[in-house]
């Protein structure tokens, strides 16, 4: 059964890390194939997509799907800049879904700062209230009662690390309002899905309910700079030093990027900031530290 013509379009963001779903996701909300889907790590996703509509019954469905924040800065700023391009013509949107794996608990620095980013585009309260998460790889064959006890750790989960990060971005507590949680398999391969089919009715039933949000800027105010985001990340490599020998290398590095006040964002490039094959040993221990507390501390807040 389709939707009349003239119902308002419900548009839906997507925004997540490398092989969580969001392209599997977006073809079971829109129950159409527009997205190419990937079998892995690798990220199919490399540009945004913008404006795929669904059939019948959710032709009334809009997906903007999103890759992963890439090394390149220039990659970045192209999808970005598109993505709020796409939204201000749009008048805005009405839902932006953070898509997390369900087997994994543990937020990553690319998901962090696209949330930061996120935070600094939108009105922050408004923004809040128009966000969704959508647990993928929770197989359809998982028994209730292990879905229903992960339930509480994915809570403990949003106000340890979610939660957490947006207090240390705003620089204060914040009365956050758990956002609506569903649990998805939307690659079930032949199996009984209809328990992930209504999951995804209670999140359409939500986000059709919810009004625009809009992207807030002094485009008067051109040039200037209006937030600057550091996102740092390690990259491990393995640095050859003869045919036969190669040294483990672990670097460091740091990039900033830019929103201006005209919603303009500019994405710096990747410096090294420190590496643990450098022969300066205080400096390698300092990196050690960092790596430890990124991994035991940071892992397990």
């Amino acid at each position: 059964m389709s939707v009349p013509e003239d119902k308002p379009k419900t548009k839906i963001l997507l925004i997540g890390d490398t092989g969580v779903g969001k392209s599997s996701l977006g073809n079971f909300i829109l129950k159409s194939d527009v997205f190419i889907v990937g079998d892995g790590a690798n990220s199919v996703t490399k540009e945004i997509h913008i404006g795929c509509e669904g059939k019948d019954d959710r032709s009334d469905l809009v997906v903007i799907d999103t890759p992963t924040l890439q090394d390149t800065s220039k990659e970045n700023e192209s999808w970005l800049n598109e993505m709020i391009k796409y939204i201000i013509g749009q008048g805005g949107i009405q839902t932006i879904v953070i898509v997390l794996d369900f087997n994994n608990d543990i937020l990553s620095h690319d998901l962090e700062t696209l949330i930061e980013i996120m935070c600094n585009v939108f009105p922050f309260y408004p923004f809040w209230k128009h966000v969704c998460i959508v647990w993928t790889k929770c197989y359809c064959y998982t028994p209730k009662n292990i879905i229903e006890s992960h339930k509480t750790m994915k809570k403990d989960f949003f106000n340890k690390q979610i939660k957490k990060r947006i207090e240390e971005i705003t620089k204060r507590e914040e009365i956050i309002n758990m956002p609506l949680m569903v649990y998805v398999d939307s690659q079930p391969e032949g199996e009984d899905n209809s328990r992930s089919k209504e999951e995804i009715e209670r999140l359409l039933k939500e986000v059709r309910g919810l009004g625009d949000i809009e992207i807030y800027r002094d485009l008067e105010t051109k040039g200037s700079e209006y937030k600057a985001i550091i996102e740092e990340k390690y990259r491990q490599e393995d640095l050859t030093e003869s045919d036969s020998n190669t040294i483990p290398q672990v670097k460091y590095m740091r990039r900033e990027i830019r929103i201006g006040y005209n919603g303009i964002i500019n994405c710096g490039d990747w410096e090294v900031v420190a590496n643990n094959t450098n022969s300066n040993r205080v400096k390698n221990f300092f990196v050690w530290l960092l790596e430890c507390w990124n991994h035991f501390v940071k892992g397990n807040a």
